[in-house]
């Protein structure tokens, strides 16, 4: 896009706009927020024409990475401010633009089919076309509902800035409109549509004491629609039946998901994919008595340790009655699972031992818990024992003047990577604890370790230790020594880090939090003077390249700042690490944006390490751009982080 141009004065040579994303100087908050609030509406409306016109991909790409870009940077200028309102704009733009990719994509799906049907037609293929016809009626009623979503967007837009949005509102509608007529027409050519009249044997419906049903089907000039199958659903419970040669049909209805303070309960008849027929909706009166369900559960094996599989088969009945799509929940510890009873009554849910569970035996829950539809709440906790599992513990140790890399690996008996535990390490005096990743890994620098005073070497012992209170896991150590060549101690400040790299990187990190769209990176060229590894166990120690300690100490930076509660700090310094890590590695060019860093990272990556890329970048935007960010995300973004350059130096 070309720059804005603004207007020039001898008297005044103050500039009113600039790109914003290369704003890195406090300005006029509201002047770029009115800027963008005008470039993402522009944008919405171009998409909305290229809808009208039938370019649904060009529609998608304009609310595409551009339009990321410009609410990002919408974000960052609205938290600037004081006022709500730019927030709930915020909000707003981002809804309307996943409403109407929404509207792109039905629209798009519409006109595909369509073409089906016209096809179809062509051929004389009566079953195909009126199976095209019927997806065509559901998708035609997507883009109503959407439609009236994104009118709604949009007034809000209108009240909420400056902007106008009358011509793409038009657009909009009138792409609705054409849609709508289309499939009048195909209504008329293909499918008959039809009428259901429905009658109770009274109100008063319970599981225990159903309501039957009778229903007749007929055309809207009344002739009957006789002898033909069709499902009749009424909320989540759906019947097979069959009219006779009169139209009607009778069900029994058992209520579950029923609210109990219903007076109405809606009725659809649903005809075959190949009926000519459309269907047909009406409603009952309804007045609902709640009851009681008894659960019985079998747990196999009754047995288990650390991520065991767990089966439990439970079968949920009324009086004798199976209770079919009764939601339930099966809990051990802190893990849960859920699903649905089948038409049977039967639910299987698969439920593994959770780490944090103390051995010994322990009640397994199952229960139904919601309290608002027809069957009530009900549960039962069959018994299982749970075991505990003995682990290895491995490190390995390399050393650098007075740092100390540790890297090692917690794992079951036979292998199987612990993650999410505390292990705790120290080297010499210093003592640190390290959360292993989601495949068992850790890694970690001490910095300052204390060397020798009367040598040139010092055997420095190195411990890992794991014992996690309150899981079923055993504890475990591993040991080792590291020689550290004799050097003078550097001045420290309080986090641990030399003085000067500190210093460093706070500079660092206020550029980046400054920039919008950019980081400013700091490296520091360093050489390794052939460190001498030490392995507690036989695995093999990846080898460090030279460019390994500036990530590493950025890492060291993030935990730092996630003990000290500082989330966002911690986001930003771990995707830091990554991108300066990778960018040694793989020869990036450092002008890369964060979002083509991603993209070109990716391309080398396995699916396990873009998942890992992809939760560090997200950290980062969010941090950077929004300046929220739970800690629970930033945690999410340093563990991806330690994990992804130990998998990349391997």
């Amino acid at each position: 896009m070309a720059q804005q141009e603004t207007p020039s004065s001898t008297n005044n040579t103050t500039v009113q706009h600039e790109r914003p994303d290369a704003v890195s100087q406090a300005g006029d908050s509201q002047r770029v927020s009115q800027w963008l609030e005008g470039r993402l509406a522009s944008q919405l409306g171009g998409s909305a024409i290229e809808i009208s016109q039938g370019q649904y991909e060009r529609a998608k790409d304009r609310l595409g990475d551009d339009y990321d870009t410009r609410l990002e940077q919408y974000v960052e200028v609205a938290g600037e401010t004081d006022s709500e309102a730019d927030d709930r704009t915020a909000e707003t733009l981002q809804e309307t633009r996943q409403d109407q990719q929404e509207f792109a994509n039905a629209t798009q799906d519409y006109q595909n089919t369509y073409e089906e049907y016209q096809t179809a037609r062509e051929r004389g293929n009566e079953t195909a076309a009126r199976q095209a016809a019927r997806e065509l009626e559901a998708l035609s009623q997507r883009i109503s509902t959407t439609n009236q979503s994104l009118g709604t967007r949009y007034e809000q837009l209108e009240n909420q800035t400056s902007t106008e949005t009358d011509g793409t509102q038009k657009a909009i509608s009138n792409t609705t409109q054409t849609i709508l007529a289309q499939q009048e027409t195909v209504r008329t050519e293909t499918l008959v549509e039809t009428r259901l009249r429905v009658r109770t044997n009274g109100s008063a419906v319970s599981f225990t004491n159903p309501m039957r049903l009778t229903g007749q089907v007929t055309t809207a000039n009344g002739t009957t629609v006789a002898n033909e199958t069709a499902r009749v659903a009424i909320g989540n419970r759906t019947y097979q039946t069959r009219t006779n040669e009169s139209g009607v049909f009778t069900v029994v209805y058992r209520p579950v998901s029923l609210p109990v303070n219903a007076t109405n309960a809606t009725i659809r008849y649903r005809p075959p994919v190949e009926s000519p027929y459309l269907g047909a909706t009406s409603t009952a009166q309804v007045n609902v008595t709640q009851v009681s369900p008894s659960l019985s559960a079998t747990v196999t094996p009754t047995t288990g340790g650390y991520n065991d599989v767990l089966e439990v088969q439970v079968v949920a009945t009324v009086d004798g009655h199976v209770v079919p799509s009764l939601p339930l929940e099966a809990t051990l510890g802190s893990s849960s699972v859920s699903t649905l009873t089948t038409d049977q009554g039967e639910a299987v849910l698969t439920q593994r031992v959770p780490v944090a569970i103390s051995p010994g035996q322990r009640s397994l829950r199952i229960e139904h818990t919601r309290d608002d539809i027809a069957i009530s709440p009900a549960s039962t906790t069959p018994a299982v024992t749970v075991t505990a599992t003995t682990t290895n513990l491995s490190i390995a140790s390399t050393a650098r003047d007075s740092r100390v890399r540790l890297q090692g690996r917690l794992t079951t008996v036979d292998g199987q990577g612990v993650s999410g535990q505390r292990v705790v390490v120290s080297a010499g005096d210093t003592t640190r604890s390290v959360v292993t990743n989601r495949t068992g890994w850790y890694q970690v620098t001490i910095l300052n370790v204390s060397e020798s005073q009367v040598s040139d070497t010092s055997a420095v012992p190195v411990t890992a230790r794991f014992d996690e209170a309150g899981t079923n896991l055993n504890s475990s150590r591993a040991t080792t020594t590291v020689s550290l060549p004799r050097v003078v101690r550097e001045s420290v400040d309080s986090s641990g880090i030399p003085l000067s790299s500190s210093q460093l990187l706070v500079g660092s990190l206020l550029a980046v939090l400054l920039l919008i769209g950019g980081v400013v990176w700091a490296r520091r060229e360093d050489s390794f003077n052939d460190p001498t590894s030490h392995t507690a166990e036989s695995t093999t120690q990846p080898a460090e390249s030279e460019t390994t300690e500036v990530p590493q100490q950025w890492l060291d930076r993030a935990r730092s700042a996630l003990a000290d509660g500082d989330a966002q700090t911690a986001a930003v310094v771990a995707y830091s690490a990554v991108r300066s890590h990778m960018e040694d590695e793989k020869g990036l060019a450092s002008t890369l944006t964060h979002r083509e860093f991603r993209s070109v990272s990716e391309a080398e990556l396995t699916d396990t390490d873009r998942a890992m890329l992809a939760a560090v970048s997200i950290a980062y935007e969010q941090a950077t751009f929004t300046s929220t960010i739970t800690t629970e995300m930033a945690t999410e973004a340093v563990e991806a982080a330690v994990s992804l350059l130990s998998r990349t130096d391997e």
